[in-house]
């Protein structure tokens, strides 16, 4: 199959498959917290955003421990349902673009801009992010060297730390990613459009940096089927039931995300991550909230995925995720 140029994905797969950053920072335990929000990753029950705690991360919405991860890789092939194109990906982040990072950082980030989305609503397997309000920091934060963080406080990006060359094996053709000369990995070759075979082992070896090597093998999973409804109707008051063609059991996930606008542009979006059972429920409580204003406006990804956390120092560890995308992107016709 022929290459594609990473650029022609960079823009939308950003979000769906490595661009925002979940964490646990934001801790109701803390002295001085009271946003409301239930943020603390070490014990939260993993039902509804009700103060209980949980082992697993983000309550109910995967089982990543976000206090210990520092960084996540992901190699994807992402089909839009609303186009004819396949795409492939290979994406490495902690925070601002890029992997291994310091620090806490908020739940949901977008590094470029440094825009913060804050978990207000969990339930079921699902949680509601909408954007925090980037003018709640008086005096503003410095550009492009803080961002807005909630309750109204201006953090620090994180420092980068690089874990040197990033060899990838199993995938149709062999892949080094280098980092450039800030700490971070940008795929700036083509790579197949089929990237990877059902069932092929797919492995990273870090050399080892800033941040140690390490290596992680994850064997890849089948193909999402059917395709996703891009005309997605929602209702008020009614749970929202996504289905798909399960696969034997397994250690596959699945992940669903919807965002209003593109890239989340300015408004709510619901994550969510369950077992590879054939469906997952968004309860009718997130739906109302989500309030979906335009249904043509709004980004729609599935993907299954397998996974594997490897630690790579004392309490840090890094993930690698190999992942099937279904997307469908918003039309301003």
């Amino acid at each position: 199959m022929p290459a594609r140029s990473a650029a022609v994905v960079w823009w939308f797969v950003i979000l769906l498959t490595a661009g925002a950053c979940p964490s646990a920072s934001d801790d109701d335990s803390a002295a001085g917290d009271d946003d409301g929000a239930d943020d603390d990753a070490s014990d939260d029950d993993g039902g509804d955003d009700d103060g209980g705690d949980d082992d697993t991360g983000d309550p109910g919405v995967d089982d990543l421990d976000y206090t210990s991860l520092v960084g996540r890789i992901v190699v994807s092939e992402t089909t839009v349902d609303d186009a004819p194109n396949e795409y492939p990906y290979v994406s490495v982040w902690g925070l601002h673009e890029g992997p291994f990072v310091d620090g806490v950082y908020p739940e949901w980030v977008f590094p470029w801009t440094g825009e913060v989305w804050e978990r207000t609503l969990t339930g079921g397997d699902c949680a509601l992010y909408v954007p925090f309000d980037p003018f709640a920091c008086s005096p503003p934060c410095a550009a492009k060297v803080e961002y807005c963080a909630p309750p109204g406080q201006c953090e620090a990006f994180p420092a980068h730390h690089p874990a040197g060359d990033l060899v990838f094996q199993g995938l149709a053709e062999p892949l080094t990613l280098s980092p450039n000369d800030i700490g971070l990995y940008v795929l700036t070759v083509g790579i197949p459009d089929d990237l990877f075979a059902t069932g092929a082992t797919v492995s990273v070896d870090a050399a080892g940096g800033e941040t140690p090597a390490f290596s992680a093998a994850v064997t890849a999973p089948p193909p999402l089927q059917p395709a996703l409804d891009c005309e997605l109707t929602l209702t008020q008051g009614q749970d929202l039931v996504v289905t798909w063609t399960a696969e034997a059991p397994g250690t596959s996930r699945v992940r669903w995300e919807m965002a209003q606008g593109h890239h989340a542009a300015n408004g709510p979006l619901i994550s969510c991550e369950s077992e590879d059972t054939g469906s997952l429920t968004v309860p009718a409580a997130l739906i109302d909230a989500y309030d979906l204003m335009i249904p043509t406006l709004q980004t729609l990804s599935l993907s299954r995925f397998d996974r594997d956390v490897v630690e790579v120092a004392p309490g840090q560890t890094v993930a690698l995720e190999v992942a099937s995308i279904r997307v469908c992107l918003p039309s301003w016709e």
